[in-house]
């Protein structure tokens, strides 16, 4: 699963950088997701803000556990604050990802050994052929997961990018 990397720098103090998202955000419960904030929400994006930590994504009107978010640390530094971390799908959805993958693979796999036995077995019914074909579905759907991820990825990351820069009124590099 792609992450994109995230390092901003502003000349905000570490306070004002979190007075800032804070009221920017609409504020969920860590871990916790409730439908009223997520329909009733009145700005663009939802997380929430504790201490130093910083978890947001765009406002949609359901939860996706698939939906990239970035989890962030804001650095009190001396010209400022950083905001470092990364933008990616939760790790319950990249752990299903991989779960799911490797089931998928080994009924392929299943499939795929049972009709190459029953051809040298010379026992092969017409159209058994779909046996030998069937181990291309996942890598079709790994090519096509991969690549959909990483337009999301870009999208969000774009997104989110420039909500933080808005924000904290940090001008686009040159």
């Amino acid at each position: 699963m792609k992450t994109h990397t995230l390092q901003l720098r502003t000349t905000l103090s570490l306070d004002e950088t979190i007075e800032r998202l804070r009221a920017s955000i609409d504020h969920e419960k860590p871990d916790e997701f409730t439908i009223t904030t997520a329909v009733k929400g009145t700005h663009e994006v939802i997380g929430w803000l504790k201490d130093n930590q910083l978890h947001i994504r765009r406002c949609i009107l359901y939860s996706s556990l698939f939906q990239p978010a970035l989890s962030a640390r804001l650095i009190q530094e001396e010209a400022g604050t950083v905001i470092e971390g990364t933008i990616a799908m939760q790790k319950g959805a990249r752990t299903f990802y991989l779960v799911w993958f490797i089931a998928l693979s080994a009924l392929v796999a299943v499939i795929f050994f049972a009709t190459l036995m029953k051809f040298i077995q010379e026992t092969a019914a017409h159209g058994t052929w779909t046996g030998f074909l069937l181990p291309i579905l996942p890598l079709i759907l790994l090519a096509g997961y991969r690549r959909y991820s990483r337009r999301v990825i870009k999208r969000e990351s774009e997104f989110i990018t420039q909500f933080i820069r808005r924000t904290l009124s940090i001008s686009d590099p040159q």
